[in-house]
């Protein structure tokens, strides 16, 4: 079977085939794998708190195509990437386990436009005025883990920035309520963190979507975009860094 990269970052047009995840995400992997989708485990930085160490929202932001921006200090991930022969460009700048140090690729894409903190790493603000891509500061440094991609046009949140700074750009998003969603050693994760898409019209999620209060909410919001929903382990949803799609069926 042939594969391609994804074009759009975070967002595939058929299904996937290989897709970065947590090294800690044991049962989500297993998950995939079942799905015939090749699983990249995203070793655990030093840089980063022990609770997002691993998280590949974190680590690593993939800018289009067979191009990334990746972290410094995780060569393990560098290796693998490079085995994928993905075409991988290292921070000027360290990441470092404190806020908004931690969050320098912490950045999403929706069609033309990107958001994310003013004080990102200046290789993805660089990237946006490059290709024409419209960046949005936003209040959210944890832009990325706060957002569910559902497509180009639409995204899910809990940020009141984002969905401020979504809304002034034209495009449809649901704002949910904050929370409902575990991330050990914090109080609560993000939505973001606990999902991603398998296609262009499934979105996975860690645990089951049916334990957030907004549930039939957010099932109505992607039934109106035309993308079902798939849980990808029983309980409550799981904030494990995201599952950031690479490759899909070409």
């Amino acid at each position: 079977m042939s594969e391609r990269w994804l074009q759009t970052p975070n967002l595939p047009k058929k299904k996937i085939t290989l897709a970065a995840i947590s090294e800690k995400a044991h049962s989500v992997r297993r998950a995939l794998v079942a799905f015939d989708i090749r699983c990249m485990p995203v070793p655990c930085c030093r840089d980063l708190a022990g609770p997002v160490a691993s998280h590949a929202d974190m680590l690593l932001h993939h800018l289009e195509n067979e191009r990334f921006l990746m972290a410094q200090e995780n060569r393990r991930l560098l290796k693998r990437m490079e085995r994928e022969k993905g075409v991988v460009r290292l921070l000027s700048r360290k990441l470092a386990p404190f806020y908004p140090h931690d969050v320098l690729l912490n950045v999403f894409r929706l069609g033309q436009h990107c958001f994310g903190l003013a004080t990102c790493a200046a290789e993805i603000r660089s990237f946006c005025e490059e290709n024409n891509l419209m960046f949005h500061s936003v209040k959210q440094g944890y832009a990325k883990c706060s957002t569910v991609l559902v497509n180009e046009q639409a995204c899910i949140t809990a940020d009141v920035s984002i969905a401020a700074a979504v809304k002034q750009c034209g495009l449809d998003v649901l704002q949910i309520r904050p929370g409902f969603v575990e991330l050990p050693g914090y109080p609560y994760g993000f939505l973001g963190g606990a999902s991603g898409k398998l296609s262009s019209d499934v979105l996975a999620f860690a645990g089951n979507l049916d334990t957030h209060p907004d549930a039939k909410e957010i099932r109505a919001f992607l039934l109106n975009h035309h993308v079902s929903v798939l849980s990808l382990q029983e309980g409550p949803l799981l904030d494990l860094g995201g599952i950031l799609p690479l490759r899909e069926e070409a």
